[in-house]
Formats: C-alpha cells, structure tokens, sequence
C-alpha cells in the first residue's frame, strides 16, 4: 500500500474499521456508541 508523505516526521498507521468511525451523520453516531459498549464491555469481563 502506497501512503502520500504529509511531512517528514510523518507516518500512518493501518487499523481495522471497527476501531474507527469517521461520524459524519446520526447513524454513524449510533455506531460509534455501540463499538463504544461492545470494547467497554469486553474489557470489563
């Protein structure tokens, strides 16, 4: 995978999509809730 160069200190990172949203609407809020609940509750086990 080619990764443009922002500055030169800079770097990337690859992560899965459920460690992410990007909230641009009310679905997406509701999404970035329940990943929320979901990793609280796994790491509360």
């Amino acid at each position: 995978m080619r990764v443009a160069i922002i500055h030169s200190d800079g770097g990337a990172f690859v992560i899965p999509n459920w460690r992410v949203v990007d909230i641009d609407d009310h679905d997406d809020w509701k999404r970035a809730e329940l990943v929320f609940v979901t990793l609280e509750s796994y790491l509360n086990e």
